[in-house]
């Protein structure tokens, strides 16, 4: 009159009435199917429904412990890794993906940092905290690359949705330009040169512009050669 433990139906499946303990280890072998080889069906609506648990109550701290890994074989390249690594603060307490000879290829911390040890490729990018930082223990560089100088690249800046400002490259991959809203070019660097496009305002009553070489300015309205020390006024050549 009890509860059957096990039930063994003629089609070779098997029914347990209640927890199933396997103590070393448990194979599923295929046979050729492509079916599904284990579903696990949980009828419950409630958050975080633990459908399986992978525990390892006695490892250390900063290692690799309880995982799950898939592939095709037990060899480098051919297994990828699901991991968890404990850390003594709750806090720092990391899951790492990986493939089999290339640990950590993301960690994901319990603070809510994210390390990459590669590239990060996507059709967009948004950040929608404060701030995006680089931070390295070296040197840290911004790339942008663009196709071919058919193609523009560059940084945008926008207020409440609106574009205000652009850094960017647009022609020949010697020009940078800083573009206003109204796509107005307001400063252009051509090569080691540069080209305001409106006034130039240094400072106060009392400030100093310096120059290094000479001083053109409006095609020759205003020169000044830095070797002679001439000022010439609508031409290039004072005497």
């Amino acid at each position: 009159g009890g509860t059957h433990a096990l039930n063994i139906s003629s089609d070779q499946s098997a029914t347990f009435a209640g927890t199933a303990s396997i103590k070393y280890g448990l194979t599923i072998d295929p046979s050729g199917t492509n079916t599904r080889l284990l579903q696990i069906t949980n009828t419950e609506t409630g958050n975080f429904n633990e459908m399986v648990n992978v525990l390892a109550p006695n490892a250390s701290n900063d290692i690799h412990t309880a995982g799950i890994y898939f592939g095709r074989a037990r060899s480098a390249d051919e297994l990828g890794h699901i991991t968890f690594i404990p850390s003594a603060s709750s806090s720092q307490s990391q899951i790492a993906l990986g493939i089999w000879s290339r640990n950590d290829l993301l960690k994901l911390r319990g603070d809510g940092l994210a390390t990459f040890t590669g590239k990060i490729t996507a059709p967009s990018l948004e950040v929608t905290t404060n701030d995006m930082i680089l931070d390295s223990d070296t040197h840290a560089n911004f790339q942008i690359d663009r196709g071919s100088t058919s193609h523009h690249s560059g940084i945008l800046f926008y207020t409440a949705g609106a574009l205000k400002w652009r850094i960017t490259q647009q022609e020949g991959d010697n020009i940078l330009k800083i573009l206003g809203n109204s796509d107005a070019e307001v400063l252009r660097f051509t090569g080691s040169n540069a080209k305001f496009a409106g006034s130039i305002t240094i400072g106060s009553s009392n400030s100093a512009f310096f120059t290094g070489g000479n001083l053109n300015i409006d095609g020759g309205q205003l020169y000044v050669d830095s070797n002679t020390h001439k000022v010439g006024i609508g031409c290039t050549d004072p005497d």
